[in-house]
């Protein structure tokens, strides 16, 4: 007895119409039910048998028609420019919020009926000036009264350490489509993709709202922070946030380890717990010096 052999037949779907992929499963379904194995339909088709099954669970749960239909044409629609404006306006009226992508994408779907990506959202939100930055060391960290050099690797060390949260902290000018201003102050990007918009001010002011949001957190920034006594002691009261900073104050470095002397020395004489985040000196030095 001849054996008959049989040629493959390979599709790609990206080269075919809508109307020839709608026929290809068709055809392919319709050679399954009338009883011929999975396996010999997808070699002759040049298919996969996950793609095959997929196809007969929706006509067994939809019906035939589903897969008869071509694909709808065109692009995805996305946020017109009201819409987005419209998002924006969502952040402003909500300062202090952390707005994580997937709320945001939620909240997109449930009042204009789009869905667009994390991606997609991004993009669209820095055309409007909300860019997130990217700051590497080495920074200038503010602690145990002084200010002290870390590089990455330490940085991360101190959130995980303090459990906090790693934000950016720049000043933003939110722009419409077409270029007008209409917004400035200061927004906080979470290293999870989360976005906080706080009110015009400076950036102490803005340190003292992100303090009051509730958690910790690691702040980095990129400004050259003034050494006066008053604004630093300040900076030490907020409890919930270590400041890293970008920009160096170069004379406060070369100062530091004479003050670190000093203070662990009046420390050590007066047995005073100077608590600065919610740690003493001793123990915010301690943990820098054996690389947190």
């Amino acid at each position: 007895m001849q054996t008959i052999k049989t040629t493959q037949v390979k599709y790609d779907a990206r080269k075919l119409s809508n109307s020839e992929q709608a026929l290809l499963r068709q055809m392919a379904v319709e050679r399954v039910l009338a009883g011929e194995p999975v396996t010999s339909v997808t070699r002759a088709y040049g298919l996969g048998d996950k793609t095959l099954y997929k196809w007969l669970r929706i006509y067994k749960s939809e019906g035939a028609q589903v897969l008869s239909q071509t694909a709808k044409q065109g692009r995805r629609r996305q946020l017109t420019e009201e819409q987005l404006l419209q998002v924006v306006d969502w952040l402003i009226a909500t300062p202090g919020h952390n707005w994580s992508r997937a709320q945001l994408l939620q909240k997109i779907h449930a009042e204009f009926g789009v869905t667009c990506s994390a991606t997609t959202l991004g993009r669209l939100m820095a055309s409007c000036g909300l860019r997130a930055p990217q700051f590497s060391g080495p920074y200038s960290c503010y602690m145990a009264g002084c200010w002290i050099q870390q590089d990455d690797t330490l940085m991360k060390s101190v959130v995980r350490r303090k459990k906090a949260e790693r934000v950016s902290l720049v000043p933003v000018v939110l722009t419409e489509p077409g270029g007008r201003e209409y917004w400035q102050g200061w927004t906080a990007f979470g290293a999870r993709g989360g976005v906080t918009l706080f009110p015009h001010g400076d950036f102490l002011s803005a340190l003292t709202s992100l303090n009051g949001v509730g958690g910790s957190y690691v702040v980095v920034a990129d400004i050259a922070a003034p050494s006066t006594s008053d604004w630093l002691s300040q900076i030490a009261s907020l409890k919930n946030i270590t400041v890293m900073l970008v920009a160096q104050p170069v004379q406060a470095l070369e100062e530091a380890p004479s003050v670190v002397q000093d203070e662990a020395q009046n420390g050590a004489q007066n047995g005073a717990q100077d608590k600065v985040h919610g740690e003493t000196q001793g123990e915010a030095q301690e943990a820098f010096t054996e690389g947190v």
